[in-house]
């Protein structure tokens, strides 16, 4: 977005460009004049906190790793194996 902006493309052209919305192509552009290249990282965003603990997280990678899983199937197994320690 900014080095489309730098060679003089409109906030239009750079929305059908990208396949964002104007309002979004304005804010970036906006953030760009504003803050310069720090403007690039985007805004932290609150995040609800965890609903798994460490503990859990470990009872389930041991207990994925003790079984032995087909390759094909790795994925099916760890969503059964997640399923089973929740």
């Amino acid at each position: 977005m900014v080095l489309r902006a730098a060679e003089g493309v409109g906030n239009q052209q750079i929305d059908v460009c990208l396949g964002w919305s104007m309002a979004t192509a304005y804010k970036w552009r906006q953030r760009f004049v504003e803050h310069r290249i720090a403007a690039i990282y985007d805004e932290l965003r609150p995040v609800p906190p965890r609903c798994v603990s460490d503990e859990q997280v470990a009872a389930l990678v041991n207990h994925i790793f003790k079984r032995k899983m087909p390759a094909e199937n790795a994925r099916f197994c760890a969503m059964i194996c997640m399923t089973s320690v929740a």
